[in-house]
């Protein structure tokens, strides 16, 4: 059965009914659970191959990655309402900002922490990109049986097809 979403214009709030963040929230349970179902599989391999340093180098980066994920999936989930231009300039920000703390927290992890000799790189990498992997996987699934409404851009917004004439 295919039904007519409603389209909606530019700067529109979400009409009721339509499930925005519900849809939010879907995507959020189902990016959280790709990624803990990976990252648990990467603790586990890395505890088995390289013992405690393994298994607290795996869990350290899923527990990172997560986060970092968590984090741009609520500030998204905050503001996806508004307009879809506003949430694109909110979530590129965030993950700027996002990254950007990443780089101060490894900094300072390697000026005053000393640690860096005592995990395993191997496991980082690859718990990081795992765990990152199940998320998106996970994300994506979920996001291909969702139903959003159409967006179109306004006729004389200044953007798109309409603005050349």
């Amino acid at each position: 059965m295919t039904t007519t979403m409603p389209r909606l214009e530019l700067g529109a709030e979400a009409p009721a009914g339509i499930g925005w963040m519900a849809n939010a929230r879907r995507l959020l349970v189902a990016g959280m659970t790709g990624s803990h179902l990976v990252a648990a599989v990467c603790v586990v391999a890395f505890t088995l191959t390289d013992g405690s340093r393994g298994a607290a180098s795996a869990l350290l980066a899923a527990l990172v990655t997560i986060a970092f994920h968590f984090v741009g999936h609520w500030v998204v989930y905050r503001n996806s309402t508004g307009d879809p231009r506003r949430l694109l300039a909110i979530a590129l920000i965030s993950h700027a900002v996002r990254g950007g703390l990443l780089l101060v927290l490894l900094g300072l992890f390697q000026s005053f922490g000393g640690g860096v000799q005592q995990l395993s790189a191997t496991a980082l990498a690859i718990t990081v990109a795992a765990t990152m992997v199940g998320w998106l996987a996970a994300e994506i699934w979920t996001f291909s049986r969702l139903r959003f409404p159409v967006f179109d851009e306004a006729e004389d917004s200044g953007f798109g097809r309409g603005s050349r004439k």
